[in-house]
């Protein structure tokens, strides 16, 4: 017999029309640069296998306990955040998860992967008006943590539900490519960690669809997430 029973992320779906890719939640034209808004896709594309590029340059952080250990953002960032544009978080209550929605990153050096953070960093300064790149923490494709907006202001992640959000966003674009098996047990560890520090269940981690009319985190980490949280994995 069919399961009648619908999940929380099946009723919020059904709720909203995904008309919009990326992390955005407006059409934009195609554009070859990051950050949002993201580019249109019309036909969700087949998502691809791939083989990842280059090495890795330094040792993959592991989160433990309530502590995150992530590479700090002045590792990769060419200047810090203009504080006068931030706001204060409050206090955390739920975690966003994205993908990058860019063009497909197949690299998991530290160099290469620093410099699209940057580029990330700079496009959400000069296009959104941000005080920072928009994510809290991000997971390249080696599976390092890279620190990112100081958790203690909001983020500009998901427009409308920034505060007390904390946005982990995973590099690449999961409807153009797949997460690496490195990718998924860091963000399983990562979330894990955040949500015992800051007390959060399962039922408070969302993705970004799942809040507002868009497709990012792309259709292959949408699926994963949806079956991580139906399994309790990251309960």
């Amino acid at each position: 017999m069919a399961e009648l029973s619908m999940t929380r992320r099946q009723m919020v779906l059904a709720g909203i029309g995904l008309t919009v890719s990326g992390c955005t939640q407006r059409a934009v034209s195609i554009v070859d640069r990051p950050g949002p808004p993201w580019p249109v896709i019309g036909v969700r594309p087949r998502v691809l296998r791939e083989v990842d590029v280059g090495s890795s340059q330094l040792p993959v952080p592991e989160p433990r306990g309530k502590t995150l250990v992530a590479i700090s953002r002045s590792a990769w960032a060419k200047s810090g955040p203009i504080r006068r544009r931030l706001r204060p978080m409050g206090k955390v209550g739920r975690i966003t998860v994205h993908h990058e929605g860019w063009k497909p990153f197949w690299h998991n050096d530290f160099n290469r992967t620093a410099i699209r953070l940057e580029a990330i960093r700079k496009s959400h300064l000069d296009r959104l008006g941000a005080g920072d790149i928009g994510y809290h923490w991000i997971i390249d494709r080696a599976g390092k943590v890279y620190g990112g907006r100081d958790p203690g202001f909001q983020g500009a992640h998901v427009r409308g539900h920034n505060e007390n959000n904390l946005g982990v966003m995973v590099l690449g674009n999961f409807d153009k490519q797949s997460p690496t098996d490195a990718q998924y047990r860091a963000l399983h560890a990562t979330l894990g960690t955040l949500m015992q520090k800051y007390s959060i269940s399962s039922q408070s981690v969302y993705t970004h669809q799942e809040l507002v009319p868009t497709l990012c985190p792309g259709v292959a980490l949408q699926q994963h997430m949806e079956h991580v949280v139906r399994r309790g994995v990251i309960s």
